[in-house]
């Protein structure tokens, strides 16, 4: 798992949001329902590329899903900032 990987596929998929967890789990949605914003306590290295951080056992690293405006296929960036962390 990268970050790349689920960015790409949330996107492929039409969402607006990938969450990472626990180092190899990518998960897509559109919206929050219920969340608590604690940057950075994620710790847990992406399975596929060390050097990123794809959430933690409880937390998710979060990432809004870039899109061209061609219906989701677009290519999606890592943000500049970091992720948004919920819990």
């Amino acid at each position: 798992m990268t970050v790349e990987f689920c960015l790409k596929f949330c996107d492929q998929k039409g969402h607006g949001l990938a969450g990472l967890k626990d180092g190899n789990e990518c998960y897509c949605g559109n919206e929050l329902i219920k969340s608590t914003l604690r940057p950075g306590k994620c710790s847990d290295t992406c399975s596929g590329n060390r050097n990123q951080i794809c959430g933690d056992d409880d937390e998710f690293s979060l990432y809004t899903v870039g899109d061209s405006g061609s219906g989701g296929s677009g290519d999606s960036k890592i943000p500049e900032v970091p992720p948004v962390i919920i819990g």
